[in-house]
């Protein structure tokens, strides 16, 4: 059996990507595909540079968090 930590991991990674697949499904980024600007960039390209930014921070949380309670 594996620790506890790495199961607690395991789940936090496991829903994180359900979080992306989720985000970055037509429905949603249909919701951003307009033809506005918000600081000179299309609301789309934002949307999607944003998500991708709080995608990796998230990630690097979930497993530095569980690395430094390991060891």
């Amino acid at each position: 059996m594996y620790p506890a930590s790495n199961s607690y991991k395991k789940h936090r990674l496991i829903a994180l990507c359900l979080v992306g697949f989720l985000a970055l499904n037509y429905p949603i980024l249909y919701l951003f595909d307009r033809a506005e600007l918000y600081l000179g960039i299309p609301v789309l390209f934002l949307y999607l540079f944003i998500f991708w930014g709080f995608f990796i921070l998230m990630t690097a949380m979930v497993v530095e968090k569980n690395t430094k309670e390991e060891g």
